[in-house]
């Protein structure tokens, strides 16, 4: 079971998400929607 922690941390990084991909004027400029993704799974 996770903890109270946890499930912030990973709300927050969903959030993260997000918005980057929403707001960043050329997110996948130097990095693949594909590594991105990769790396946004290794942060949970």
């Amino acid at each position: 079971m996770s903890s109270k922690w946890e499930e912030k941390w990973f709300e927050d990084i969903d959030y993260l998400k997000e918005n980057l991909i929403k707001r960043h004027k050329n997110l996948f400029f130097n990095i693949s929607s594909e590594e991105f993704e990769e790396k946004i799974n290794y942060l949970k």
